[in-house]
């Protein structure tokens, strides 16, 4: 069986055909070029005639002429590309112009030297114009006079069988018939070839008008593809920045995005987003694209509000601001790490009246911003200020949330610390017989492992199992039981029991603990209510500290107290009450500066230490003048604003001592002592003034009753002395009289001066 094969040839595609010439000039070559080839074609076969012709008249010259005419032709037609075109007709019309002077003096007005010429003043009409057709038209005519004038002269001998139109009259006659028709035929081409070129240089400049509108229509529809597109981009973009906001929960990695989405949309050479701190008084750059945004990022670059930069521009005016040329704007800030910069914007980012922080964006080109861009960074500025109010919103929320969390963790993990810190015993053990007694958490190692997992735990053999007990989602405590070796593991059903009583006791015991933080807090009320009272009774201040102290070591248990009163003007600090191990202490007074006392003074606020004070006093760079306490718990004793000392407790055996309720208390006890001291300073200033007011009053009626100068002025000086309590008392009258008194330099004291004017009264007490 055979099987034949065709093979099918490809089509050749079609050759593109020269397009038409536009101009004149253009169709001159074309038809320049289409009489060479003609010549060149059908040159030949007339050169070998006329040289035929020429060989039997006897005129071998013109085979000559015949020959090197054609060679001539067919060169110009096989290397048109060598010549310019003007040569080429120049020397068509040269060689067309010789082989007409050629036949006319050889046959004379018969033969064909009349065409020749015709020819000649046609193809110079029509490759060089009207002009060069007249000037041809003349040359042939002259030529052809020449001519007739020297045949008819006798100057040129022809053969007698070619002569024709031997004499003059013949030869005007053929002359005029020719000139008139060959200036028939050039006016007529030349007005042909001038009105063809008016037609043709208005195709050309319509066509160069629609080329124009073309080019105009083409760059508008350009344009507003451009527009489109960009408006499209725009959209895209602010949409993506859109879905971004609300799909990202945390505010960093949103804002990172953010501007590489910006700077890679929009083409930017970098873009970065600042944030205003909490103070409203910097822009915090947050998030920036590329390696010079990690490196300010890493500098923690920021500008403040209102400052000479675009951002502390816009942030201050709430206002968007673009540079096209960054050189000429007083506002751009010149960073070393964008050198490339041309052009700037920068707009902020506002939430109703908040203002959020500024979106900047940067370019290598000057006016690179058009309107449609600022709308579109503008749009995206809005949708990032939302986001980021958003996340902020959110992680606030977060934030207090983990705190409330902490926080109650932290106070069920202290109330069970101080329970497990108490007199109870913390571990409790049944032996086989039944018999409880306090054991040691060791003793099973499961408990470690359900403390760690908050899950039940078993031993590997599953005769051990430990339960924890849970409060508030925290191990509280746990529950452990354990086979004798050799016994069967515990079963499921057994397990599920160990549980069902550790739920039932996690209630038992938060029940009990929350009954005894309720009578911690009754206990608190009675000892503010005690204290509250000693301040009423306007005890003396030493009887006050020790009724806090009391009071105090009732919830506190045994601790060591001190009360530090601060004397504002001379800065330094006293006590007037410190008792340690239940004995009264003197302790030196301080400068404002020593001490955590001081701390607790400048910064107004409680400090309370859990342990290793004196590494936290060496922190805040606090000297300490004694021997530092294990835990130490302080709180200002405010009246206003104003601090007039510290209450503080401390223990020198035991860390972790005080708690944040302790904390509570003792401010509550502060304030109450500071008024009490207060009201106690107030009555000591009123008794003062009191006294003052009584000596003023009974000196002034004993002066009063004296009736001479000498007795006025002894009256004065001994009440005076008497008030004072002085050991000498002078009074002076008019110029100073040196005296022998000891005030003055003088002798012993209790002399008389002379009473003269400007003597001087002096008198002595033993008083």
């Amino acid at each position: 069986m055979s099987s034949t094969t065709s093979r099918v040839s490809p089509a050749r595609p079609p050759r593109d055909r020269a397009a038409p010439p536009t101009d004149l000039r253009g169709w001159r070559e074309l038809l320049l070029r289409g009489m060479l080839y003609a010549a060149a074609v059908l040159g030949l076969p007339a050169a070998i005639s006329g040289s035929l012709t020429a060989i039997r008249d006897g005129q071998f010259n013109r085979i000559v002429l015949f020959g090197a005419s054609y060679l001539i032709v067919l060169a110009l037609a096989l290397g048109r590309g060598f010549l310019p075109y003007r040569l080429r007709a120049y020397i068509l019309l040269l060689i067309t112009a010789s082989l007409g002077m050629n036949a006319l003096v050889s046959t004379g007005l018969a033969g064909s030297g009349r065409i020749f010429l015709f020819a000649f003043c046609t193809i110079a009409t029509l490759l060089l114009g009207l002009t060069a057709g007249v000037v041809s038209l003349l040359l042939s005519v002259g030529a052809m006079a020449i001519v007739a004038w020297a045949i008819t002269g006798g100057q040129i001998v022809i053969a007698p069988e070619a002569v024709s139109g031997g004499d003059l009259s013949t030869w005007i006659t053929g002359g005029a018939v020719f000139g008139l028709l060959a200036m028939m035929i050039v006016i007529a081409l030349g007005s042909f070839q001038r009105g063809l070129e008016d037609v043709i240089q208005h195709e050309q400049r319509q066509v160069g008008r629609l080329q124009r509108e073309q080019a105009l229509l083409e760059r508008d529809v350009s344009e507003h593809s451009e527009s489109l597109a960009r408006q499209a981009r725009h959209l895209e973009t602010t949409s993506e920045i859109a879905r971004l906001v609300t799909s990202t929960a945390d505010p960093t990695a949103m804002m990172n995005r953010a501007v590489e989405i910006v700077r890679d949309r929009f083409g930017f050479y970098q873009v970065s987003l600042f944030i205003l701190d909490e103070s409203n008084t910097w822009a915090v750059l947050t998030a920036s694209t590329g390696e010079p945004g990690r490196l300010l990022l890493a500098r923690h670059h920021r500008l403040g509000v209102g400052s000479a930069s675009m951002v502390g521009w816009v942030t201050a005016n709430r206002a968007p601001r673009t540079a096209g040329d960054v050189d000429k704007d007083p506002f751009h800030f010149k960073n070393p790490i964008l050198p490339d910069t041309r052009s700037e914007m920068a707009v902020p980012m506002v939430v109703g009246e908040k203002m959020i922080g500024a979106l900047d964006v940067q370019s290598t080109e000057t006016e690179a911003f058009s309107v449609a861009d600022q709308w579109a960074i503008e749009a995206v500025a809005s949708e990032l200020a939302i986001g980021i109010q958003s996340a902020q919103a959110m992680q606030e929320l977060n934030d207090r949330l983990e705190r409330l969390q902490r926080s109650l963790h932290a106070q069920t993990e202290r109330s069970w610390s101080q329970l497990a810190g108490s007199s109870i015993p913390i571990s409790y053990q049944l032996d086989p017989s039944g018999i409880a007694y306090t054991g040691d958490q060791s003793e099973f190692p499961t408990n470690r492992l359900a403390v760690r997992s908050a899950r039940t735990s078993a031993s590997p053999d599953g005769r051990e199992v430990a339960v924890p007990v849970q409060v508030r989602g925290e191990v509280v405590a746990t529950i452990a039981a354990r086979r004798p070796a050799g016994s069967d593991p515990w079963t499921a059903a057994d397990v599920a029991l160990l549980e069902a009583v550790a739920g039932q006791a996690s209630l038992a015991l938060e029940n009990a603990r929350q009954n005894a933080e309720e009578q911690r807090r009754a206990a608190e009320l009675e000892v503010l209510n005690r204290v509250s009272q000693a301040v009423s009774q306007l005890l003396s201040l030493d009887s006050l500290y020790r009724v806090v102290h009391a009071q105090i070591s009732q919830i506190l248990g045994e601790v060591d107290m001190a009360i530090a009163l601060y004397h504002a003007q001379e800065k330094r600090i006293s006590f007037p009450y410190v008792s340690e191990q239940n004995e009264l202490l003197k302790r030196k007074e301080i400068v404002l500066g020593e001490g955590l006392t001081s701390v607790v003074i400048q910064t107004q606020q409680p400090l309370m230490e859990e342990e290793d004070t004196q590494r936290r006093a060496v922190e805040l760079g606090i000297r300490l003048e004694s021997s530092p306490a294990k835990s130490w718990l302080s709180v200002p004793m405010l009246v206003g604003d104003d601090i007039i000392g510290v209450l503080s407790v401390y223990d020198t055996e035991h860390d972790h001592r005080f708690t944040d309720d302790d904390l509570a208390l003792l401010a509550t006890m502060s304030s109450q002592v500071a008024t009490a001291f207060q009201n106690a300073r107030l009555l000591d200033q009123t008794q003062r003034s009191a006294r003052r007011e009584r000596l003023i009053h009974e000196i002034t009626s004993k002066v009063r009753q004296a009736t001479s100068i000498p007795t006025i002025l002894e009256t004065t000086a001994r009440e005076l002395g008497r008030a004072l309590n002085a050991e000498y008392t002078s009074i002076r009258l008019g110029e100073t009289v040196a005296s022998d008194n000891p005030l003055n330099g003088g002798g012993p004291a209790g002399n008389p001066a002379d009473l003269t004017p400007g003597a001087q009264v002096k008198r002595g007490f033993d008083d």
